[in-house]
């Protein structure tokens, strides 16, 4: 029987490239992360001589335009992205940051999450208590339209938590303080219930009422919450109030709406407790800042 002979009918690798390696049609090799196909037999040829070699596959530019990114990405938490000419490396920001596009909206950056909201203060109240909490505050660059205060505590004894605005001379106490209001109480066996309103308008009051009474704790802890604007351009003041209490035998919610005539500039205010202190609780205080 005849023989036929069919020649190589696949190619065959033959691993990194070696001069003294003779080689044959289709033997592949690899030379400096290149790969190459022979067109032609023979020995001491390098793979550069187009006449014995094809190039199959083609390595990228060493770094260029970021494509090494194990040069690239130098620093663990490094990300990548693309700008105008190729790829680039962005580190890592830091703790608390985000990523954010830029103000040219071009590329990403780290940066702070801007809020119009920030704590100014958040403090525990132990069961001796406090007599006054004081907030000190510039309206002419804190850029706050509203102050927002939340307490739960109970009182050392049956009396009244109050306000008062502050000046660069202290509390401020002359009868400048007005306010409206409404209460509604009932007592737990339902024998004396009541809602009514109350005003005084003629700048008589020395301070603000928070609340009436609330001190037992035994019972449900006492909280209000309250908002206090931006003096207007006259430097007056107001305050917005609602109060939960339950003591020995009301239950009482009370709302008052409240503010100051004097024109002096504000620096902050005070919460006081009237013969009594504060306790068994917190307080937490939030500026509220324009967009």
């Amino acid at each position: 029987m005849a023989t036929v002979n069919l020649g190589r009918i696949k190619p065959v690798f033959r691993g990194a490239y070696n001069n003294s390696t003779a080689y044959v049609v289709d033997d592949i090799v690899t030379s400096s992360n290149e790969t190459f196909i022979a067109i032609q037999a023979g020995s001491g040829n390098a793979t550069s001589n187009a006449s014995y070699w094809t190039k199959l596959a083609a390595k990228g530019a060493d770094g260029s335009n970021g494509t090494d990114l194990g040069t690239t990405l130098t620093t663990q938490g490094d990300i990548l992205y693309r700008d105008g000419s190729g790829l680039q490396r962005l580190p890592k920001g830091t703790a608390g940051q985000v990523l954010r596009m830029n103000s040219g909206a071009t590329a990403p950056e780290y940066g702070t999450l801007a809020s119009n909201v920030e704590i100014i203060n958040y403090s525990t109240i132990d069961s001796t208590g406090v007599n006054t909490i004081t907030t000190t505050t510039n309206w002419a660059t804190n850029n706050y339209w509203k102050i927002e205060v939340f307490a739960q505590y109970h009182l050392s004894s049956s009396q009244n938590v109050r306000m008062r605005f502050r000046n660069a001379s202290g509390d401020i106490t002359s009868d400048t303080y007005s306010f409206v209001g409404a209460q509604s109480y009932d007592t737990t066996s339902h024998g004396d219930n009541t809602m009514a309103t109350y005003r005084d308008l003629n700048g008589s009051r020395t301070s603000i009422n928070l609340n009436d009474w609330g001190w037992a704790s035994g019972k449900i802890s006492a909280n209000f919450h309250m908002d206090i604007h931006k003096p207007d351009n006259n430097n007056r003041q107001s305050v917005k109030a609602d109060y939960l209490g339950y003591d020995t035998q009301y239950f009482s919610t009370q709302r008052y709406q409240g503010w100051t005539s004097d024109t002096s500039v504000k620096t902050g205010f005070i919460i006081y407790g009237n013969g009594a202190n504060l306790k068994d609780g917190f307080i937490i205080t939030l500026g509220h800042k324009y967009q």
